[in-house]
């Protein structure tokens, strides 16, 4: 839990203007997704020394925020949760109202785009069944508003 609590607080440390393209369907600085990451493993090293947290705890939450975006294979199970936990409020009804404008999609558009990623992004198969379950809930809010 700490780990998906704290996986993006490196995101502080960018300034806004960067962010934009250092995430998304199409990453175009990935030294700023980079930095945030490492950002990430310094600023939560710093919370978790602050509170006195298990030091091989601390040792294992730090590997993963270290990579979480950038790592393809996982590091262990609580990795591919993180990962999995990172990416599941893409598909949720809020997340894909703000994001299809965001990044310039049509709606419909963007709910398939999502759709396709389902097997690439997650590696539980719970996540694939929550990812595919806040989809269609998108789809069902967002394309037939009643």
């Amino acid at each position: 839990m700490p780990a998906v609590l704290l996986h993006d607080v490196g995101w502080k440390m960018v300034p806004a203007e960067k962010q934009r393209d250092a995430f998304g369907p199409e990453v175009k600085d990935h030294e700023t997704r980079r930095f945030h990451e490492t950002e990430g493993v310094r600023i939560a090293r710093e919370i978790l020394t602050s509170l006195a947290f298990d030091k091989g705890k601390t040792i294992e939450i730090l590997s993963i925020i270290d990579g979480h975006d950038t790592r393809k294979e996982p590091l262990s199970l609580n990795d591919r949760l993180v990962k999995d936990a990172d990416k599941l409020w893409r598909f949720t009804p809020y997340c894909v109202r703000i994001a299809h404008r965001h990044f310039g999609f049509e709606l419909k558009e963007y709910i398939t785009w999502l759709g396709e990623r389902i097997e690439e992004w997650f590696f539980t198969p719970e996540a694939k069944a929550m990812a595919r379950e806040a989809l269609n809930q998108a789809k069902e809010q967002l394309l037939n508003p009643h």
